[in-house]
């Protein structure tokens, strides 16, 4: 769902200038190539993080479970704080003032 916030906030976002003078449809199939794979990387790093957070979660009473829980945690705060950082740098072109 964040996702597809992020897209839509990236396509209806103002276009910066198009020096090599593309069509709508190619600007649109460019910005895809790039977030298609933030996609597929949104998900590998979510279901890492959650599936050491569950091993984690299954040995914690044994000696290495409680550090293993904390790293899992900070793990859990690195994919989520990667997640933000990417739907944040979609905000910027709403807030530039075009010259002329």
């Amino acid at each position: 769902m964040v996702w597809l916030i992020s897209i839509v906030l990236s396509f209806l976002g103002p276009q910066r200038g198009n020096t090599f003078n593309l069509s709508h449809i190619n600007l649109i199939l460019l910005q895809l190539t790039i977030d298609l794979p933030i996609l597929a990387i949104w998900m590998l790093a979510i279901n890492g993080a959650s599936s050491f957070k569950r091993y984690a979660a299954s040995i914690k009473d044994s000696p290495d479970g409680q550090a293993l829980n904390l790293v899992s945690n900070g793990l859990l705060i690195v994919v989520l704080y990667f997640v933000l950082q990417s739907i944040t740098g979609v905000f910027p072109p709403y807030f530039v003032v075009p010259h002329g």
